[in-house]
């Protein structure tokens, strides 16, 4: 477990479902990322100890990994169709455990998650870290067909409008240096 900031924590852990067919360039890796924003677990997959867990916010509804065996209060995205036990949905404008907040996405089912005290923002799938240490939009193989071919990007250009100092994606590493500049590159 690594401390990005104080009260905010990040984790890597090999996915149980993941297989070699699901890696490659369209693909994802084995390992997935995982964040604690002070007592709350964002995307958690076999949280550390040391860690004394009250909710769990999820970025997108496949990305229940450990939640509902953690029994704690799950917050899901409003759009998704996922049932799981202890879940309360949200949506883009609320404000969720932990001081986050849930902004829009290019979907009901994928809002983003801003950390305005970190002044971070966490991306389920749809924006990914490269192994430039940039950030990159999810492969067209990954997104529904309305999304592709670039229409995507601008919808999310209004996360530009945020004073992002760390990009969280919950596949690759951190971006913790120029994070609003390679938010722009990407978005472009």
């Amino acid at each position: 477990m690594e401390e990005l900031r104080p009260g905010l924590w990040t984790w890597t852990a090999p996915h149980p479902e993941w297989r070699p067919k699901d890696g490659g360039p369209e693909g994802w890796e084995q390992a997935v990322r995982c964040y604690a924003v002070g007592s709350v677990l964002v995307d958690p997959l076999d949280p550390p100890s040391g860690l004394t867990p009250t909710a769990v916010v999820l970025t997108v509804r496949w990305h229940e990994r450990s939640a509902a065996s953690l029994g704690l209060p799950i917050h899901l995205p409003s759009g998704s169709r996922k049932q799981l036990p202890n879940a309360q949905r949200y949506s883009a404008g609320d404000e969720l455990p932990g001081g986050i907040e849930a902004v829009a996405g290019f979907s009901r089912s994928e809002p983003f998650l801003w950390l305005p005290a970190h002044r971070a923002l966490v991306a389920g799938d749809v924006l990914l870290a490269d192994d430039a240490g940039g950030i990159r939009l999810e492969p067209d193989s990954w997104m529904p067909k309305r999304m592709r071919a670039g229409a995507a990007a601008p919808r999310l250009r209004h996360l530009l409008d945020l004073p992002v100092e760390l990009f969280l994606p919950t596949h690759g590493d951190p971006v913790v240096e120029a994070a609003t500049d390679r938010l722009r590159a990407a978005l472009a």
